[in-house]
């Protein structure tokens, strides 16, 4: 963990921004925030709110927060009693770096709590502009007025931190939809650079989601924003990671300062008629343009870079000029033409995590009842009581697209999948994939490969998902043993390429056998039901089995 004991960081260097509650005071001196924020607003009810500042109070004076920015979210100037009270107690603190005003709406309301903390600031011998503001933007009103709250309250903002909790509760809109945050953080990362000051992000709510705070985190990140607003401990280290320059881009950032230091930025002005190096005063050997790992790479190119250096934690450039420790290297590549029977080197390995499961359902979802309902799936023995399965669709896309194997334009399709054992989360899988047929297309510039592909379970080794080497043929009928079964096929979609010639055909059909019951059906011909080798006295006897059968045919 790096040292968080040292001076206060300038806000260009806030990469997290932690609620913290009085009961853990004591514990930020070992916390990795960047910043902490004190809230005498919401978080602490009217009864509470005097105790609140005097602990405030004694905190800062005792030095708890080890040398660290320290933010104090006030009270709205809808209340005045309360906020005239904040002020009192925080004006003048030492180690109280800004105030955070709530429920701001216009340019006014920073300007009136300006003029009212100056003659606190005379009154206590403090130099004008001491105090300094970070404006929460939280609400519609706000975010249209962002441009000129960002220059406004006599230029004490430092920064604009965007709150989506009361902005989304008066729009109506889904808090964590990428599409519904995406113009917010866009306007306040604008206003905010435009006015020299940095732009923080909206904490994400669901504390217990990594995965999700990783996404929104990342996305954050792309947006511009400087930082990201922390409601728990647990959230601190993602969030420092996806808002630290990654090894990529630190790697580009040095190849571009590197190709300033030794001119190879004036390749493309040296081309320039009758302008020189010597002709241009010499700063065509640190200026210009030039082509930088096949990208054209140029003034605003190298002050994102220069940027990117300076602002990077000393911990983490130190970390990225050490000697690296060389993981394993394992093949995954085929480097001759395939043959049958070939097996496909792949040593990815992927855990199946509740995040990943919960994210598959919400974009995919499905009305299959052993997808949806965890009673019915922990009746089947496919799950316990409060552990839904993993989808079998998801578990179709693990076994056929966890890692690209081989060189591919589009899959074709599947035939015959089955699942053979239950997905749950928490599971590690990897593949087994086997080459069964090479057909050249008839250009003879491309192939059509076959594979079998098994999805085992590591540790154990146990087969849960695979697709069959033979394409079956059926018919839309009832299975004729005593297991719940439907059957069923969908339209023929058309699916036309160049030299193909009418549309193609798909059936699905799946069956699933309760916990000790057994399935009488043979494989007949042309019938859905089971092999012969699969049928009764064999694994769907003892044990819940979903089998679910696919025929897809295109090129």
């Amino acid at each position: 963990m790096e040292d968080v004991s040292q001076a206060p960081r300038p806000p260009a260097t806030w990469r997290s921004l932690l609620f913290i509650p009085q009961f853990a005071f004591a514990n930020a001196a070992r916390l990795p925030a960047d910043c902490f924020i004190v809230d005498l607003q919401d978080a602490v009810p009217l009864a509470a709110k005097a105790a609140a500042r005097a602990g405030l109070v004694e905190a800062l004076k005792a030095g708890t927060f080890a040398g660290r920015p320290v933010v104090v979210r006030i009270n709205e100037a809808a209340r005045p009693e309360l906020l005239d009270a904040d002020l009192e107690a925080c004006i003048g603190l030492p180690g109280l770096t800004a105030l955070m005003p709530t429920m701001t709406t216009c340019p006014e309301d920073l300007d009136a709590l300006h003029e009212r903390i100056r003659l606190l600031e005379e009154a206590r011998g403090l130099p004008r502009g001491h105090t300094r503001f970070l404006p929460l933007i939280e609400t519609p009103a706000a975010l249209l007025e962002v441009g000129r709250l960002a220059v406004s309250g006599g230029g004490r903002p430092l920064g604009l931190m965007l709150g989506h909790g009361d902005l989304f509760r008066l729009t109506g809109a889904l808090p964590h939809a990428e599409l519904t945050l995406a113009h917010p953080r866009s306007m306040v990362v604008m206003a905010a650079r435009a006015a020299g000051i940095e732009p923080f992000d909206t904490p994400y709510t669901n504390v217990g989601d990594r995965i999700g705070l990783e996404q929104h985190a990342a996305q954050g990140h792309v947006h511009g924003f400087t930082g990201k607003c922390c409601l728990h401990p647990d959230q601190l280290d993602t969030v420092n990671r996806c808002m630290t320059p990654t090894a990529s881009e630190l790697a580009w950032a040095r190849k571009v300062t590197q190709a300033q230091g030794q001119g190879a930025l004036a390749t493309l002005t040296r081309k320039v008629p009758g302008l020189t190096a010597s002709g241009a005063g010499g700063a065509a050997e640190t200026e210009g343009m030039a082509v930088v790992d096949g990208v054209l790479v140029g003034p605003p190119h190298l002050k994102a870079a220069h940027r990117m250096l300076a602002l990077c934690p000393p911990a983490v450039l130190a970390m990225e000029a050490e000697p690296r420790v060389r993981g394993r290297r394992v093949s995954h590549a085929l480097h001759r033409p395939p043959s049958p029977d070939d097996v496909l080197p792949n040593p990815y390995e992927m855990t199946a995590t509740a995040g990943m499961r919960d994210l598959w359902v919400q974009c995919f979802y499905s009305h299959d009842r052993v997808v949806t309902s965890a009673p019915f799936a922990a009746r089947l023995g496919l799950s316990g009581p409060d552990a839904p399965p993993l989808p079998f669709m998801m578990g179709l896309y693990l076994a056929c697209s966890m890692s690209s194997t081989h060189g591919a334009i589009y899959h074709l399709g599947f035939r015959d999948a089955r699942q053979l054992a239950p997905l749950r989360v928490g599971d590690t899988f990897r593949q087994e994939i086997q080459v069964r047929s090479v057909r050249n297309t008839g250009d003879g510039k491309r192939a059509v490969v076959t594979t079998h592909r098994r999805m085992l379970r590591v540790g154990d080794d146990v087969p849960v998902l695979r697709t069959s080497r033979r394409p079956r043929s059926w018919r839309t009928r009832s299975c004729p043993g005593r297991c719940s079964t439907s059957w069923g096929s969908g339209p023929p979609p058309t699916t036309r390429s160049a030299g193909s010639t009418g549309s193609r055909h798909w059936r699905a059909a799946w069956c699933v056998w309760p916990r000790g019951a057994s399935c009488d059906s043979r494989a007949d011909r042309g019938s859905p039901g089971l092999p012969e080798s699969e049928g009764r006295g064999n694994a769907c006897r003892d044990r819940a089995q979903l089998f679910w059968r696919v025929s897809i045919e295109g090129q």
